[in-house]
């Protein structure tokens, strides 16, 4: 902590250089002030709050997930960020890099600029007193909180008209005597107070030697802790002295440019300069690294942790004396991060979407997809060896599993070999369900596959359709049981007599309709962002946020969705229990196939020609002749083809081929099941 006190300050967060007008410096060649500007990471007790070149990053310290948070207090989600603070009640105070824009305060509620100072420019500082009261600066310049007529009054430091360098508030705290203490980066003065009569006490003067601290931690005895280029400085309030402790006097401190600093609730002193992580205990220093510790740019205490973040945009968590790095890039720069995507690791719970928020009924017709990666199937442990639990909809009650659909992986009580799937579904014409085994498919572990379950409505009666890699495997058909607004679609989860799935998942995507193959097909690289069928998805990269109650929002809408652990005792289910998402492997790029190389043209919704399978033969008609046929799989591999001058045709088929081939007649293409 910045002290020990009322709330967390801040430390460094790089960003890229913008012009900085008068006040920037240039040391050997480089705009070294604008990398080095402090107060770019703050915490809210759940939440990091990182401000950023391209957003305003929360990092849930829980999750582990990170989205870019600026339009939720008003603020562009482009933007450049110079400074950052929260509290725990929710005020959030931030500056926009923008011409003409002021400092900021997000109450929860309403937004509050800082404008009409008579003058404007980057913010680099907030701080709030014990009372929560937030004081802020623009450059030289800082200001009080409004008064109730949203009056306020700048004071100007003294040093703002210096020729050489204009004078920027790097940094501001307040002591246990709510005592606001200023740190600058410029000519003459360096630290200072801010008194009761409106005037600004300076207890650095330096002359023709600036210093340029960029941050300040005040501790338990009110010293004021900050670096410059000579080394690590504290100033004590009571004797009015100030000390410099260099690398020449400790060795391991190894530099003396040290930038961020911070108090954790033991004392200890933390700094950071571009290689490394110091600490203070009051008697020595010790230096603390990693291989991606690289030009690193802020840090915060907080509890045993210490968090800093680099210029790469990678996040270090340092305890129990060991680093663990967290890529925020994608999150900073808004995409999705191909070399190191993210997913989520069901670990035995579930991915469930309550379907109160959809509007369906019993003869709704919509699509789920996702990206599977199983680590191991747990049949063994199963009840009566059950098998593994897959993709459900139903409810989640004391002693009920009743639902809408239901599906497994394996049961060596059916004898089988592999590990097969078998849907079932609620059949109100029957005294159970009916299920449909899928023998042919052997689900593989560690490795990709992606899953598409399609719900068709044929003359009342539901079908199940399920593909994998976007080729159709099998159909399920029931008459389906009433709809209730408790069902929950789950991926994964424990299931009565079933062991719960444990794998990866990632691009979760839920549509209102029925998705065509070659729909399935196209949305295994992105979702189909241009119909407006797409009510959910989420790719766990960026975008979505996490409520209070642990539910997720789509990265496309408000729908939600939240993980499960699903409560059993002795097989039978006890109900559901919310849990925080974990984040780790996703889906890379490299992994998903590329598109078939043999189909051009688009499928034909209304076609001339017809075509069907009977007995491992395609039928092949068209009114206006046949001169060409192509046969390929749903990859885009060709099977057969061959030239005709005929109005029927007819094509004798591997035996080896099953599911979905699409067939190019002339320049038409359709699809056929077999």
């Amino acid at each position: 902590m910045k002290r020990i006190k009322y709330f967390l300050l801040n430390s460094l967060l790089f960003v890229f250089c913008l012009p900085l007008f008068a006040q920037s410096e240039y040391i050997n060649g480089e705009l070294w002030f604008c990398e080095y500007y402090s107060n770019r990471i703050s915490d809210d007790g759940d939440n990091l709050w990182l401000a950023t070149s391209k957003g305003l990053i929360k990092y849930n310290k829980s999750t582990g997930y990170a989205n870019n948070a600026a339009n939720e207090v008003g603020a562009a989600s482009e933007s450049t960020f110079t400074v950052v603070e929260v509290n725990t009640k929710g005020v959030v105070c931030y500056n926009e890099d923008i011409t003409y824009e002021h400092p900021k305060v997000w109450n929860g509620t309403e937004l509050v600029t800082y404008g009409g100072l008579g003058y404007w420019g980057s913010a680099y500082s907030f701080a709030f007193n014990s009372k929560g009261d937030v004081w802020g600066s623009v450059l030289g310049r800082y200001f009080p909180p409004l008064d109730s007529a949203n009056h306020y009054v700048g004071y100007g430091t003294a040093n703002m008209s210096s020729s050489r360098i204009q004078t920027s508030i790097m940094d501001m705290a307040f002591d246990s005597n709510d005592r606001l203490w200023i740190a600058m980066y410029g000519d003459y003065h360096y630290l200072g107070y801010h008194n009761q009569n409106s005037t600004t006490t300076y207890v650095g003067t330096n002359g023709d030697t600036p210093k340029k601290i960029t941050s300040i931690a005040i501790d338990t005895n009110d010293n004021i802790w900050f670096a410059s280029e000579d080394g690590i400085n504290y100033y004590n309030q009571i004797t009015g002295n100030e000390v410099c402790m260099n690398k020449e006097q400790y060795p391991e401190m190894l530099v003396n440019r040290y930038y961020g600093n911070d108090i954790d609730a033991e004392g200890n002193i933390w700094f950071t300069s571009e290689n490394n992580l110091l600490k203070w205990n009051g008697s020595e220093f010790t230096t603390y690294t990693c291989p991606e510790y690289k030009e690193a740019r802020a840090m915060l205490c907080d509890g045993d942790i210490v968090w800093v973040l680099l210029k790469s945009n990678k996040l270090l968590k340092f305890q129990n004396n060991e680093f663990e790095t967290i890529d925020l890039s994608h999150t900073v720069n808004n995409e999705e991060n191909a070399t190191n995507p993210r997913g989520i690791d069901l670990d035995g719970n579930a991915f469930a979407i309550p379907v109160n928020q959809l509007g369906f009924n019993s003869l709704s017709e919509f699509t789920l997809s996702f990206w599977i990666n199983a680590k191991l199937f747990n049949h063994s442990i199963a009840v009566d060896n059950g098998g593994t639990n897959f993709v459900t909809i139903r409810e989640v009650k004391e002693d009920s599993d009743y639902g809408y659909m239901w599906s497994q992986v394996g049961n060596t009580s059916k004898s089988w070999t592999k590990n097969n799937i078998e849907i079932k579904g609620k059949d109100m014409t029957a005294s159970g369900s009916i299920s449909t085994e899928l023998v042919s498919f052997d689900f593989p572990v560690s490795e990709w596959k992606y899953f598409t379950f399609v719900f068709d409505t044929d003359n009342s009666r539901k079908k199940v359709l399920m593909y994998i890699d976007g080729e159709a495997i099998n159909q399920t058909l029931f008459s389906p049981t009433t709809w209730s607004d408790d069902f929950i679609i789950m991926i994964g989860g424990a299931r009565y007599k079933l062991a719960s799935l444990e794998a990866y998942i990632d691009k979760v995507q839920l549509y209102n309709k029925v998705l065509s193959q070659s729909e399935v097909v196209e949305s295994m690289k992105a979702p189909l962002q241009d119909d407006t069928s797409l009510l959910a998805s989420w790719d766990f990269e960026r975008g979505s946020t996490i409520d209070s109650e642990g539910f997720m929002f789509a990265d496309n809408s408000t729908i939600k969705a939240s993980m499960y652990k699903v409560l059993s005792l002795g097989g039978v289910s006890k109900g559901v229990e919310i849990i925080p998402f974990t984040f780790t492997k996703g889906i890379e790029q490299s992994n998903q196939p590329s598109e078939p190389q043999g189909i051009e043209e688009s499928i034909t919704e209304e076609s001339n020609t017809k075509a069907y399978v009977s007995n491992g033969v395609l039928y092949i008609e068209n009114s206006e002749g046949i001169n060409s046929v192509e046969i390929y799989d749903t990859a885009g591999k060709i099977i057969t083809s061959g030239t005709y001058n005929n109005a029927s045709v007819q094509v004798s088929l591997p035996t080896t081929i099953k599911g979905v081939i699409m067939v190019k007649v002339n320049n038409e293409v359709v699809k056929v099941m077999i």
